[in-house]
């Protein structure tokens, strides 16, 4: 999971997404687009991660990778339960 701002001329894109891992590539299965700037929170983190597993199932998930922005104890506990 990462979140990522980019900009198309003057208008910010606020990004986050979900990619899976094949063969070292990042892939991106599920995105937002963020109508705000900054990190992303736990509901949003949740609701992402609640597609995919809507989708392929909790079985699933080998892993989760995220970097500093998601150390985030409502994800936490919501992946632990």
């Amino acid at each position: 999971i990462d979140r990522t701002n980019w900009y198309w001329g003057k208008a910010k894109i606020n990004v986050f997404m979900l990619s899976i891992c094949y063969e070292g590539i990042a892939i991106p299965i599920f995105w937002r687009l963020l109508k705000k700037a900054g990190s992303t929170t736990g509901k949003e983190q949740i609701e992402l991660l609640s597609r995919f597993i809507n989708t392929f199932g909790k079985e699933s998930i080998q892993g989760i990778l995220g970097d500093r922005e998601f150390p985030n104890k409502a994800l936490i506990a919501w992946l632990v339960a």
